[in-house]
């Protein structure tokens, strides 16, 4: 009977550091879905066969489904964008802009907002849109 109980236990202790890798990468997984940070507005771009990125940190401008606009974290509207805009070209003329529109958005709107971005000196901006 000794011998049955002893094989009890090591089935036991060959299973615990299978546990301890499970909860090692369930600590992972949520710790690694907290450093997203949720945007402004809940914007969904269009899709795109495009598979361009950008290389550095640009300035992102939202443009949600109801035509709201969002800017450094903040909800803005189109002049005081243009402000801003101007603002930000002066102080760094090399300044990228990404605008990320709804695809339910009215193309009018977005090519309002581009054409603000064309205005206020930015030479480089791009157009977000999801991969296909």
């Amino acid at each position: 009977m000794t011998l049955t109980e002893e094989k009890k236990s090591q089935d036991f202790e060959s299973v615990l550091p299978l546990i301890n890798v499970i909860f090692l990468l369930l600590i992972f997984l949520v710790l690694g879905g907290i450093f997203t940070e949720p945007e402004l507005l809940d914007v969904h771009p269009p899709e795109s066969i495009s598979d361009r990125e950008s290389t550095d940190e640009p300035i992102r401008i939202l443009l949600d489904k109801e035509g709201e606009l969002a800017y450094d974290g903040r909800e803005i509207s189109l002049n005081r964008f243009r402000e801003l805009a101007l603002q930000t070209i002066e102080n760094n003329p090399d300044a990228s802009l990404e605008i990320k529109a709804d695809q339910k958005v009215s193309m009018q709107r977005v090519f309002e907002l581009m054409e603000i971005v064309r205005e206020s000196g930015y030479e480089n901006f791009q157009l977000l849109t999801l991969r296909i």
